[in-house]
Order: C-alpha cells, then sequence, then structure tokens
C-alpha cells in the first residue's frame, strides 16, 4: 500500500502508521518539520516532507513533487485553535493556507489516487452547522469546508472520499471519549469499505449526546 499522509507528527497519524506499518510498501509523510517525524517505522520505504501552514513557499514546493499512483491519502493536519476576534488578520493566513493544502490534497487525488483508492480528510465534530465552537471558530469553520470539499470530490470524482468526524478521541480510553486506537480502527474499517456513506461520524457515545448526533 503507497500511502500519503498530510500532518504525520500527531497521535492519530503515528498510531495508524504504527498499526499499518506492515503493510505500508511506500510512505509519504509530511510534518511542518520534516525532522519531528525522521523516527517513524515501517517495512517499506518512507520520504519525509516537511510542509507549512505558514509558508507559501513550503505549500509549492511540496505539491511540485511527483507520487507514485496512491492507495491512500489521509489528510490529519489542521490549523491552530483560537477564537476568531483574538486572531491577528496575518495570523488567519495559516487557515486560508491550511485550505490551499487542502483542496490542492483533493486535485492531487484526482490525479495519483488509484481506482480503488480513498482519500480521508479529518473533520470534527464542531465542523458542522449548528455545533461550532465558540472557543475556536477559524478551526470550527476550516473543519466544515472539509466536509463541503468531500461532498465535491465525489460529485466530481468517481473515487472516494470521507469525512471522519473524531469526537474527544484520548490516547488513553476512558469512559466517556473512544481511545486513538478506537479510532485507528474504524479508520481500518473504512480502509476496508465497511462504510457506504462519505461522512463517517466515529464518535464515543457521550459525544453523540453532546452534539445529538
Amino acid at each position: 500500500m503507497k500511502v500519503l499522509i498530510i500532518g504525520s507528527n500527531g497521535l492519530l497519524a503515528r498510531t495508524f502508521i504504527k498499526e499499518k506499518s506492515k503493510n505500508i510498501s511506500k510512505l509519504y509523510a509530511t510534518a511542518s518539520s520534516s525532522e519531528s517525524i525522521n523516527n517513524i517505522e515501517i517495512n517499506g520505504d518512507i520520504e519525509t516532507y516537511s510542509l507549512s501552514f505558514k509558508s507559501r513557499e513550503s505549500i509549492s514546493s511540496f505539491f511540485a513533487n511527483q507520487f507514485e499512483a496512491l492507495d491512500l491519502i489521509l489528510f490529519c493536519a489542521s490549523p491552530f485553535e483560537g477564537t476568531l476576534r483574538e486572531s491577528r488578520f496575518d495570523g488567519l493566513d495559516i487557515w486560508s493556507n491550511a485550505y490551499e493544502v487542502a483542496i490542492k490534497v483533493a486535485k492531487l487525488a484526482s490525479d495519483k489516487l488509484k481506482p480503488t483508492g480513498k482519500l480521508i480528510y479529518i473533520g470534527s465534530v464542531v465542523g458542522y452547522q449548528g455545533q461550532i465552537a465558540a472557543s475556536c471558530v477559524p478551526y470550527s469553520v476550516f473543519k466544515g469546508t472539509l466536509s463541503l470539499l468531500v461532498e465535491g470530490y465525489n460529485k466530481e470524482v468517481s473515487k472516494q472520499a470521507y469525512y471522519i468526524n473524531l469526537g474527544g478521541f484520548r490516547d488513553i480510553k476512558s469512559e466517556e471519549y473512544l481511545s486513538v486506537d478506537e479510532v485507528v480502527t474504524n479508520l481500518g474499517r473504512v480502509l476496508d469499505g465497511d462504510f457506504v456513506e462519505s461522512h463517517v461520524n466515529v464518535v464515543s457515545e457521550k459525544d453523540k449526546m453532546t452534539y445529538k448526533l
């Protein structure tokens, strides 16, 4: 399996890579600093890239690369959180840059995904209309755009894209939230074709009640 992961230094991405390492023959891994992912281990080949949402030059440089036919593109990256009122105008550039990356990933998928390949964007409960969090409005809006991007992609391209709505998952399982291992298990189910719908809720019972899912 040839895989591209945008935002490989996060817990979710690292856990996914560890669980699927035996199945990954080639991994293209990005992070804001490529040094932060140099210790990723898989059975196959790995190429690491620096992809910073703060740098348009970094974005342009990354998408100038040539990639082999891919089985999976997993978009785990997110802009930092913060309120709209507290953000500086120049600080908001990170959100517009993040959307540029997200939509260029969709373009890349339309060109480079195998016919059976999958494009997965990691979303959030706060990305749904009516659920936006006041503490992180730009983040919520960005996650919502990913949901629309998946819908549009699937109408234009025959390949499958997914928006995985995550609740308050934690690295240690509790009675309230899912663990990251449970989330990765459900990602595996998406790859196996267990979900027919493109917008998948992978959330705890508490999240279902809190957000009325």
